[in-house]
C-alpha cells in the first residue's frame, strides 16, 4: 500500500541539488524517491534510509549469514540497532555492546547484550555460544576494534566509523564504492516494507520543527536519548 507521499534516499557520493542541509523543500534526483507507505509514518520515514542503508550496506559486507556469531560495536545505537536485526533476520546469532542502561533494549531487538568498558574481550567470550566469525563496528573506538582483532582476523571486521584504524586491514564502508552503493540501493524496498510492517524497529528520540534546528543540534552534541533526531519543516 502506497501513497503519493515520497521518501527520498541520498547515498553518499551521488551527486544531488543539496546534501547535508536543513530546508522545507529541496530537489532530488527522481531515481532517489521512493513511495511511502501510509503505515510508515513520516517521522520514521524521515529517519529510516540513511541509517538503514549504512546497516545493510555493513551486514553485506560481513557477508552475515546463518550459522554466523556476529558482534555487533553500538548495538542500541540508530545503526547498530539496525545492523542487529538484519543480522538475526539473516538467522546468525548476535552479541551487541552497548550501556548498561541499554542491555534490555538490545535484548529485545533479538541479541546477547553486553555492556561495554574495561573488560569487555573477556565479557564478550563468555557470552559467545562459540567462535565469532565475524564483527560489525558501529562506534569506531579502540576499545571496539582492539577486541575484534583478539576475536579474528582483520578482514572479518567491518566498521562504518574506525575510519583511523584503515591500516591495520579493517573494512570500512562509508557508501562511496560501488559495491557499497550497490548494497544501499538494493536494501531500500526491503527497509521501507520492514519498517511499515513494524518488523523492523526504529526509535525516535525526540523531533523539532524546522525553526528548531539549533536545538535539535544541542540535543544532538549532548547526552540524548536513544534513537534519531527528526526535523519537522
Amino acid at each position: 500500500m502506497t501513497t503519493s507521499t515520497r521518501i527520498v534516499a541520498t547515498a553518499y557520493g551521488e551527486p544531488t541539488t543539496v546534501l547535508g542541509a536543513y530546508a522545507s523543500a529541496l530537489n532530488a534526483d527522481h531515481s532517489k524517491i521512493h513511495d511511502k507507505p501510509a503505515d510508515l509514518d513520516f517521522e520514521r520515514a524521515a529517519g529510516l534510509l540513511l541509517v538503514g542503508e549504512t546497516a545493510a550496506d555493513a551486514v553485506a559486507t560481513a557477508n552475515v549469514s546463518a550459522g554466523d556469531i556476529v558482534l555487533v560495536h553500538g548495538g542500541s545505537g540508530a545503526v547498530g540497532s539496525v545492523v542487529v536485526q538484519l543480522a538475526v533476520k539473516a538467522g546468525a546469532t548476535v552479541i551487541a555492546t552497548g550501556s548498561s542502561a541499554n542491555q534490555s533494549f538490545i535484548s529485545g531487538l533479538g541479541a546477547i547484550p553486553v555492556t561495554y568498558g574495561p573488560g569487555l574481550l573477556d565479557r564478550v567470550v563468555a557470552a559467545a555460544p562459540g567462535v565469532i566469525t565475524s564483527t560489525i563496528d558501529a562506534v569506531g573506538t579502540d576499545e571496539a576494534i582492539d577486541t575484534s582483532l583478539s576475536l579474528h582476523s582483520a578482514d572479518k571486521i567491518v566498521s562504518i566509523a574506525a575510519f583511523g584504524r584503515g591500516g591495520d586491514g579493517i573494512k570500512l564502508v562509508d557508501g562511496s564504492s560501488a559495491e557499497s552503493k550497490a548494497h544501499r540501493a538494493q536494501a531500500i524496498p526491503e527497509l521501507i516494507a520492514a519498517a511499515a510492517s513494524g518488523e523492523l524497529v526504529t526509535e525516535i528520540a525526540s523531533t523539532y520543527p524546522l525553526a528548531d534546528a539549533a536545538k535539535a543540534l544541542t540535543e544532538l552534541g549532548g547526552s540524548h536519548p536513544r534513537g534519531k533526531i527528526i526535523l519537522i519543516p
